[in-house]
C-alpha cells in the first residue's frame, strides 16, 4: 500500500483527504501434498434449512417439508470436490427447552 495517513498529517492538516495508489501483492502459490478430508456438522434450530443445504451441496436427498422437525435422525453425505471432499452431517433441529415447563425428571415419585 501507500505511506498511510501518518505520513501526510501535520498540525494544520490533521485528516488528509487524499491517498496514494497501493501496490499489488505478489502472487502466492500453495502446494498441498496431502489434504485431509474436511468435516462439517449442520447445526441449528428446526426449519432453518439444514437439510436443504445438504441437498444443494451433495447428491443426498433428505426428506424436507415446510414444517419443523422433519429430520429425525442425523444423516451423513459427501460433497464431491476433486481436491477437498467435504463430509456434511445433517442433524435434527436443536431447540432450547422452556424454563417455565415442568421437568418430568424432577416430578415426585408416586
Amino acid at each position: 500500500g501507500g505511506l498511510g495517513n501518518g505520513s501526510f498529517s501535520s498540525s494544520r492538516h490533521r485528516s488528509p483527504d487524499f491517498s496514494q495508489p497501493g501496490v499489488a501483492p505478489p502472487p502466492i502459490s500453495i502446494l498441498l501434498l496431502h489434504a485431509p478430508p474436511l468435516h462439517a456438522v449442520l447445526l441449528g434450530p428446526p426449519n432453518a434449512g439444514k437439510s436443504s443445504l445438504l441437498a444443494a451441496s451433495t447428491r443426498a436427498a433428505p426428506r424436507t417439508a415446510p414444517y419443523p422437525n422433519t429430520t429425525t435422525v442425523a444423516s451423513l453425505a459427501i460433497a464431491p470436490h476433486p481436491t477437498f471432499p467435504l463430509s456434511l452431517v445433517d442433524t435434527p433441529g436443536v431447540t432450547v427447552p422452556n424454563p417455565d415447563a415442568a421437568d418430568p425428571a424432577a416430578a415426585p415419585a408416586a
